[in-house]
């Protein structure tokens, strides 16, 4: 469900708002919507950020790699407890122990984004694999 709130744009930020429709071809309100909850979400995670790619915007950190990167090393190392799965994992990724909590933090807050993210690359993987052997049958 959605609901509607009236918001009143500067008349140079509104201008921003219409060339960057124009330019992506994404609609006005779901720019707003869109950049309005990652900005939420950034403010309320900080060293949280939001970046394009290949498979759609993803959350990662400012100075690092995406959320669901980290969770899955942080997963790797699970069975050792939280303190010890943050610190390896902290050490594997060349991050702090403190990039990793916050990547964590994120995670507990928006599981079910971070688990599709975790499967889509999964699926990735497994895509790339099978054309690997397809190339490698083709060529011998």
């Amino acid at each position: 469900m959605s609901r509607p709130i009236s918001v009143r744009f500067p008349d140079e930020l509104a201008e921003r708002v219409r060339h960057h429709v124009v330019t992506t071809d994404e609609a006005t309100s779901g720019l707003v919507v869109r950049l309005v909850d990652e900005g939420i979400r950034m403010a309320e995670h900080p060293g949280v950020v939001f970046r394009d790619g290949a498979t759609g915007r993803r959350a990662g950190l400012a100075s690092g790699p995406d959320i669901w990167e980290i969770i899955t090393v942080v997963a790797d190392y699970a069975s050792g407890g939280v303190t010890r799965a943050t610190a390896r994992a902290a050490k594997h990724l060349a991050l702090t122990e403190p990039q990793v909590r916050a990547a964590e933090s994120y995670y507990a807050s928006f599981p079910d984004e971070i688990d599709a993210r975790i499967e889509l690359n999964l699926a990735a993987a497994i895509d790339a694999r099978r054309a690997n052997a397809t190339r490698s049958r083709l060529y011998g």
